[in-house]
């Protein structure tokens, strides 16, 4: 076989190879709905379930991505979209009737040291997320936050979080029922 036949031969062998690879990987990653809450988002940690006096609360603990503290709120208030959506949609047998995000920021201490901690937890009533239409392009991660009850920061950083997220304005004039009972203004 002449060298430029051989060329051609391994060049289609290359492009039928990458070809196969990328239909194997489009496959693996296609539209197979997720097994567990847990899959619906790669930010979240930790899914848990309690119950406290015949209610049950599902705690999900989500990561936040550690850019600055406006933005990471942002990540997580269309990550929090994302999984009530997706828990509707993919587990609507689920019976919580409440759903609680645990937003898990890393931490730098004045001494260099770091650390993960829990700062910002906000909670929402299934009841009412279960009445979102999702697919309707009017409902925003806005009024999402806009149903969520009372927001607590177990760590102090978490009132920072939710200040700078409160300062810009589009989050000011859109979130504002959120922005005025967590900053409780």
């Amino acid at each position: 076989m002449k060298t430029a036949e051989k060329g051609g031969l391994n060049m289609r062998k290359a492009a039928t190879t990458l070809t196969l690879a990328m239909v194997l990987a489009l496959a693996a990653c296609g539209d197979e709905p997720p097994k567990t809450i847990k899959e619906i988002d790669s930010h979240i940690l930790k899914v848990e379930e309690s119950k406290d006096g015949g209610k049950t609360s599902l705690r999900v603990i989500w990561e936040l991505p550690g850019m600055s503290a406006s933005s990471d709120m942002t990540s997580a208030t269309f990550g929090m979209e994302k999984i009530v959506k997706g828990i509707v949609t993919y587990f609507p047998n689920q019976q919580a009737d409440e759903i609680r995000f645990v937003l898990n920021a890393g931490l730098v201490d004045h001494y260099g040291n770091k650390s993960r901690a829990d700062v910002v937890e906000v909670p929402f009533q299934m009841t009412e997320i279960r009445k979102i239409n999702f697919a309707s392009d009017s409902f925003t991660q806005w009024d999402l936050l806009n149903l969520s009850g009372d927001t607590r920061t177990p760590h102090p950083v978490g009132l920072e979080f939710i200040t700078e997220y409160c300062k810009e304005e589009s989050n000011a004039k859109y979130a504002r029922d959120f922005c005025l009972r967590s900053l409780k203004l």
